[in-house]
C-alpha cells in the first residue's frame, strides 16, 4: 500500500493544554522513572514494582508526544526549519539535499549540495559564495529564490500564468549620469540624468548590457552615494551584479573643440585630464579629437572594528564585465591606512578593459585589482597611463594582485609619438601610454610568487629551471630585475 496523505492534520498538539513535563535532550532522574531524549524510558520502568521497579511518568509520555506532534504540526502547516549551529554541530552537519529558510529574506531557500554541511548558508554576501555548479561550490548551498514581477527585468515572473518569462533586452541601453544636474525627476536620460552611477545601474536589468554616459566635467567616487565617505567597513561601493556595462563621459564634442579645453595663455593640455584620441588629415589639415577625462576617485580610509585598510570599490558577479573609456581614476593620498588591506578597488569577479584611462597614486594602496579570495578573469589595457598626483608619468606602485587563480593580462597600443603637434596655434605634447612599462615590472605585482615552469635539460637531467609568476597569463615580455 503506498503512503497516504492524513486525512486529519493536527490542529492541536497532544497535551497541550493537559498535564506534561519538559522532556531534557539528556540528564533525567533515571532512578525515580525520568525520561529524556537520549535514553527514553530508564530500565526501572520496565520492571515490575515488585522486582524494584518504578511506574514511568505519564507527564513524561505527555511531554513526548507533545514534542513530536509539535513538530508534525509546524511540518504539516508547511514549515520549513532555519539554520541551527548547535543541532548540526552535534548531529555531523546537514545531509545532502536538506532544504533550509533564510532567515534574510523570507523568500530565499536553500538546497545543501554536501553531505555534512556545518556552513551557515546565511553567511554568504553576494550570490558567489553560494553553489552554481560542481566546479564552483562556495558553500555548498544552492539558493532557491522568486523572480520580480517587474516586466523591466531581462527575466521575470508573469503576473497572469505565474511563468517565468524572458525577455531578450531591458527598456535602457543608454543611461546617462549627471550629479551637478538641477532637475527634480531622474530617468537616466539626457534631459533628466540619474544623480549618481548606481542609480544608472540599477537602472539595467540584472545580467543585461547597456551604455552608461557620465558627464565629463563632474567628478565621481567607487561609493554608491558619489561621496568620498566610507561607513566605517568595506561597503557601499558599485555593485555590478550580472550586468555588463561601458562607461563613457558625455556633454562635450569630440572634433576641433581646442579653445573649450585650454586657458587664454595657450598653456598645455593636462596630460591626465584631456586626452588626443584621435587625428586623421584631410587636405593637409589635421584635425583631432579632444577627450576630457572625468575624474572618478577612489577613497580609502580605515575599517573601525578589524583596522583593515578600506576603500572604495566597484563589484559584480563572476561573467560580468565592465569597459571604461577614457577616465582619471584617482586613489585618495592623505588619509590613515590599516595593517592590511581589505580586498581591492577593482573586483576581480569582472572582466575589465581600460581604453584611455590614467591611474594615479597607485602607491598608496596594496593593489587596485585582485583579493577578494580571487577568481580566474581578465584585464585590457588600451593606451593607459600610470602617474602621481603631479601628471609625472610613473613606474612604479602596485595594481594586481596574483594569486592562484590566473588573470589574463593585455595591454594594447602603448607606444604613441611624443611629438609636439600644433593645434589652432598652440603647440600641444603627446606623452607615450607607459602601461606597457608599468606592467613588464614583476615587482609591480602585489603578491607574486615564482612557479617553474620548464627545465633546460641535459644527458637527460634538468640543468636550468626557469620560473614565472603564479596565476598571470600574458604576452608581454616580463622585467623580473
Amino acid at each position: 500500500m503506498s503512503i497516504q496523505r492524513p486525512e486529519k492534520l493536527f490542529s492541536s498538539k497532544w497535551a497541550e493544554y493537559g498535564d506534561r513535563f519538559n522532556i531534557e535532550d539528556t540528564g533525567a532522574d533515571y532512578q525515580n522513572g525520568r525520561a529524556d531524549i537520549e535514553k527514553g524510558f530508564p530500565p526501572q520502568t520496565m520492571k515490575s514494582v515488585l522486582q524494584g521497579g518504578v511506574p514511568p511518568w505519564g507527564q513524561d509520555h505527555n511531554g513526548i508526544l507533545y514534542k513530536i506532534t509539535e513538530a508534525i504540526q509546524w511540518t504539516q502547516g508547511g514549515g520549513l526549519a532555519f539554520f541551527n549551529q548547535e543541532w548540526s554541530n552535534k548531529v555531523g552537519g546537514y545531509a545532502l539535499g536538506s532544504v533550509l529558510r533564510s532567515q534574510r529574506f523570507i523568500y530565499v531557500f536553500y538546497i545543501n549540495m554536501m553531505d555534512g554541511n556545518s556552513i551557515d548558508p546565511d553567511t554568504g554576501k553576494i550570490t558567489s559564495d553560494y553553489w552554481v555548479n560542481y566546479d564552483k561550490p562556495g558553500n555548498n548551498w544552492a539558493v532557491l529564490s522568486i523572480l520580480s514581477d517587474n516586466s523591466d527585468n531581462i527575466s521575470f515572473l508573469d503576473s497572469d500564468t505565474f511563468r517565468i518569462t524572458t525577455k531578450v533586452a531591458g527598456p535602457l541601453a543608454n543611461v546617462y549620469v549627471r550629479p551637478s544636474t538641477n532637475e527634480v525627476k531622474f530617468l537616466g536620460t539626457p534631459d533628466f540624468p540619474f544623480r549618481t552611477v548606481q542609480d544608472a545601474i540599477n537602472a539595467v536589468p540584472n545580467g543585461g548590457t547597456a551604455t552608461i554616459y557620465l558627464w565629463y566635467q563632474d567628478e565621481y567616487t567607487l561609493m554608491q552615494d558619489n561621496t568620498m565617505n566610507l561607513p566605517g567597513l568595506l561597503a557601499n561601493g558599485w555593485d555590478i551584479g550580472h550586468r555588463n556595462l561601458n562607461f563613457v563621459p558625455w556633454g562635450q564634442d569630440e572634433r576641433d573643440k581646442f579653445g573649450n579645453y585650454n586657458d587664454e595663455t595657450g598653456a598645455l593640455i593636462e596630460q591626465l585630464k584631456y586626452d588626443l584620441v584621435s587625428s586623421h588629415s584631410e587636405e593637409g589639415i589635421w584635425h583631432f579629437s579632444i577627450m576630457k577625462k572625468p575624474i572618478i576617485h577612489i577613497p580609502v580610509g580605515v575599517d573601525n572594528v578589524s583596522n583593515m585598510t578600506i576603500h572604495g570599490y566597484i563589484r559584480g558577479d563572476l561573467g560580468a564585465s565592465v569597459v571604461f573609456e577614457h577616465f582619471k581614476f584617482v586613489v585618495q593620498r592623505g588619509t590613515q591606512l590599516g595593517n592590511h588591506q581589505d580586498g581591492s578597488p577593482f573586483h576581480p569577479f569582472l572582466s575589465y578593459v581600460f581604453n584611455g584611462c590614467s591611474f594615479v597614486n597607485l602607491d598608496v594602496l596594496n593593489q587596485l585589482y585582485g583579493g577578494w579570495e580571487g577568481a580566474s578573469n581578465t584585464i585590457k589595457f588600451t593606451r593607459c597611463h600610470t602617474a602621481d598626483e603631479n601628471g609625472n608619468l610613473v613606474t612604479e606602485g602596485k595594481f594586481i594582485c596574483l594569486g592562484p587563480a590566473t588573470t589574463t593580462l593585455t595591454v594594447d597600443f602603448t607606444r604613441l609619438s611624443s611629438d609636439t603637434e600644433t593645434l589652432n596655434g598652440h603647440s600641444y605634447e603627446r606623452y607615450e601610454a607607459n602601461a606597457e612599462a608599468f606592467f613588464k615590472r614583476i615587482r609591480n605585482y602585489q603578491s607574486a610568487q615564482m612557479r617553474p615552469v620548464a627545465y633546460r635539460m641535459k644527458d637527460s637531467q634538468p640543468v636550468e629551471t626557469f620560473y614565472y609568476p603564479q596565476g598571470l597569463k600574458t604576452s608581454l615580455d616580463l622585467d623580473f630585475s
